[in-house]
């Protein structure tokens, strides 16, 4: 009978197991998706200026993007009076800039 059980204690954790890894792939996979739609319905006119791509999904493009100086006010700041074209520029509080 113990046999028995931790085979079945055993099959479940492989189950649950590969249940979790399709779960977090599912959800990297959809998260891809949906960040991506939302960059490309910025329109043709859109720039984004960021310390980090938000749309990173190699580490070691992320691990060099952090080495980058943070974005400030005084960044903001010369990207709107240097960008005339620009029919606005916005600042966001993520280390990015939004025109």
């Amino acid at each position: 009978m113990g046999e028995q059980a931790a085979l079945a204690l055993t099959l479940l954790g492989v189950v649950i197991g590969v249940a979790a890894v399709i779960a977090v792939v599912t959800f990297v996979n959809g998260i891809n998706g949906y960040v991506a739609e939302k960059i490309l319905n910025l329109g043709a006119d859109a720039f984004i200026m960021c310390k980090v791509s938000p749309a990173t999904t190699n580490i070691d493009h992320y691990l060099e993007a952090m080495k980058r100086k943070d974005l400030n006010m005084d960044d903001y700041r010369a990207v709107r009076e240097g960008c005339k074209l620009c029919s606005y520029v916005e600042h966001t509080p993520s280390n990015s800039l939004a025109m």
